[in-house]
């Protein structure tokens, strides 16, 4: 007896109707979606944090600055990296989220100032600004004490 041939077309192959294939591609959705509502979810707690409302209406504050920070924030705070790059250095991602889950309109304002008073290049500005939200919950004190310090240096107080 001859063998017959077989079909050998394009058909054959069942991956449009492969079960684990319509799984993980549920999965991933579901996964972006949770990942989006935590997102948004953290970017209203950072608001909060922060005052949002108020810090928008002070003059002296730039708002592009005060939304480009908040946009930082939330994406660091968001992260799946076990580490992120502050100042040069891997910090694990838990210890940055707790910091920047900490900070203030105070620390908005500092950052703030600290911006504006800066007149040197800088080439990674988000990188900057990561340092200087990493740092400002552990520098703010001793800036202010700082400044406070120089403006008295020579008067008669």
């Amino acid at each position: 007896m001859r063998k017959s041939q077989y079909n050998n077309n394009d058909f054959n192959h069942h991956d449009f109707s492969d079960p684990e294939n319509s799984i993980n591609q549920h999965t991933t959705k579901n996964k972006q979606s949770k990942d989006m509502i935590d997102s948004i979810e953290y970017e209203k707690l950072i608001k909060k944090n922060i005052d949002y409302k108020n810090l928008k209406n002070m003059h002296y504050i730039d708002n592009k600055i005060v939304d480009e920070i908040i946009k930082i924030m939330t994406d660091t705070v968001c992260t799946q990296k076990t580490t992120v790059r502050i100042n040069g250095e891997n910090i694990p991602s838990e210890i940055v989220k707790s910091r920047f889950l900490k900070i203030t309109n105070e620390h908005i304002e500092y950052i703030c100032d600290c911006l504006n008073k800066n007149t040197t290049q800088i080439t990674n500005i988000r990188a900057y600004l990561l340092t200087v939200l990493y740092n400002s919950t552990a520098t703010i004190d001793n800036y202010y004490k700082s400044t406070v310090n120089h403006d008295l240096y020579g008067s008669d107080f």
